[in-house]
């Protein structure tokens, strides 16, 4: 699965930028997200933004490895932010309650 990161602009500003990095993630992967999402918490970016509108499935291991990123967001002082209008990932996330956990976006909501 792909997933796209986006962090502010600038710090301290609502609106993002899509950041170099586009991860072809597998759960094995799980550490190199993790790396890239501390890398701009400690850039003094707090929230970070995760496109999934190019995943087109999330299995048992993706979203374990979902979970295991928003523990060590959250313990660096971050925020993750799923961003997805994919009707089967937000089933996903709805089936497994993730979206009580993370904050979940869809593209409209984003541009207001």
């Amino acid at each position: 699965m792909v997933i796209c990161m986006w962090v502010p602009a600038r710090i301290g500003h609502t609106s993002f930028k899509k950041m170099t990095t586009i991860f072809h993630y597998h759960a094995a992967d799980t550490a190199k997200l993790e790396d890239a999402i501390l890398r701009a918490h400690a850039q003094g970016h707090k929230r970070v933004v995760l496109d999934l509108d190019r995943v087109d499935d999330l299995g048992t291991a993706e979203l374990r490895g979902l979970i295991t990123l928003l523990r060590r967001s959250r313990q660096a002082g971050g925020e993750i932010v799923l961003r997805t209008t994919k009707g089967e990932v937000i089933r996903a996330l709805r089936l497994t309650a993730l979206d009580r956990l993370f904050p979940v976006e869809d593209r409209a909501e984003a541009a207001a």
